[in-house]
C-alpha cells in the first residue's frame, strides 16, 4: 500500500469518523451539531488512501467496486473527495426535515428537525468526472443523510 500501511489508513479512517460523529451530534451528550464538513473532508481523505492501496494490490479492484452498490458509493465518495480537495467545496449542508421515527446515522435521532445531507451536483456547480463517478454521486450520495454513504464505504472495505 505505498508508504501508508492499511492498518494506519484504517486507523486514520476510524479517528476521522469519530470526529465526524462528534460534529454531527451523534450519540447521547454530544450537544448541538457542529459543521461536519472539516471532519468529513478528513474522512474522505482516508477513504481515498484506503482505495489507493486497494488499487495497487488488486488488479480487479475497479471491477469489484463497480459490481456492488457499496462499491459504487465508494466511487461517488471519491468524486466528492476530489471536489473537497481540489475545489474546496463543502458537500453537505444542514436541511430542515419533518416527521417522526428512527433517523439514520448523521441525522437528528429524534425524527423531525434538521439533518446534514449531501448537496446535489447542481448545488455544487454541476461538476463532471471523466470516470463516471459523477453519475454514481447522483445515484448513491446526492440528497442522502450524511452518514448513509459513509456506512456503505465502511461495509465495502470492512472497516
Amino acid at each position: 500500500m505505498g508508504e501508508v500501511s492499511r492498518s494506519i489508513a484504517d486507523e486514520g479512517w476510524r479517528h476521522a469518523r469519530d470526529r465526524l460523529n462528534a460534529a454531527i451530534g451523534s450519540g447521547p451528550g454530544c450537544g448541538a451539531p457542529l459543521n461536519p464538513n472539516i471532519p468529513l473532508g478528513e474522512t474522505l481523505y482516508w477513504l481515498s488512501v484506503i482505495e489507493d492501496g486497494e488499487e495497487q494490490q488488486d488488479s480487479n479492484y475497479h471491477a469489484r467496486r463497480a459490481s456492488s452498490t457499496d462499491g459504487q458509493t465508494v466511487a461517488a465518495l471519491i468524486f466528492a473527495r476530489n471536489l473537497v480537495t481540489h475545489q474546496l467545496v463543502m458537500p453537505v449542508e444542514l436541511r430542515v426535515i419533518g416527521g417522526f421515527g428512527t433517523a439514520a446515522w448523521g441525522s437528528v435521532p429524534w425524527g423531525g428537525g434538521s439533518s446534514w445531507r449531501w448537496k446535489t451536483r447542481a448545488e455544487l456547480g454541476s461538476p463532471t468526472d471523466k470516470h463516471g463517478r459523477d453519475t454514481q454521486y447522483d445515484v448513491h450520495v446526492a440528497g442522502k443523510v450524511l452518514g448513509i454513504p459513509i456506512e456503505a464505504a465502511a461495509r465495502f472495505f470492512a472497516l
